[in-house]
């Protein structure tokens, strides 16, 4: 598993954020103009992370820091370069969210993070459960006629206290 440097995106990394999307199953989800817009405005927001391996964006995620319920981490959008799968990149984007939802200031002391992920993506739910997400709600027909959506949620625990 080779070790990558996650951190804020620059917007010279949009177009590659943008091929790595168009790659995956989420690119089913985003035509090229609204994964670009979706893209653009977290990356101005800085909501936008990148995986930075070997000189390439590997991967990346968006982040939500009140996307639920106006309280919790929603991760919106993670994803990763196809040459790149199964060598540990997703592991460290998502870890990369944990520890800075665990890191963030403020309400609330038990951080949560949300996400959804589409029952038509077996590797993905694979991947999150492997990791501590729990399934906690079916949606059904979320984005369209037959498109089950699932709703996870890894609890993060108690913050660390200060002092």
């Amino acid at each position: 598993m080779e070790s990558c440097f996650v951190r804020p995106a620059t917007a010279s990394e949009l177009p590659p954020c943008e091929t790595i999307l168009a790659d995956s199953v989420l690119g089913t989800y985003f035509d090229p103009p609204l994964a670009a817009q979706i893209l653009a405005g977290a990356q101005a927001e800085g909501s936008l992370f990148v995986a930075v391996a070997g000189g390439e964006v590997a991967g990346f995620y968006v982040h939500v820091p009140r996307g639920s319920f106006l309280v919790f981490s929603y991760l919106h959008l993670l994803a990763v370069r196809s040459t790149r799968r199964g060598q540990g990149v997703g592991g460290q984007l998502l870890g990369h969210l944990e520890a800075s939802a665990l890191a963030a200031p403020g309400y609330p002391n038990r951080p949560k993070i949300f996400l959804l992920v589409s029952a038509q993506n077996p590797r993905a739910l694979r991947f999150y459960e492997r990791h501590g997400y729990q399934r906690k709600a079916t949606i059904d027909d979320m984005f369209g006629d037959g498109d089950t959506e699932l709703l996870m949620m890894k609890d993060l625990g108690n913050k660390p206290q200060a002092g």
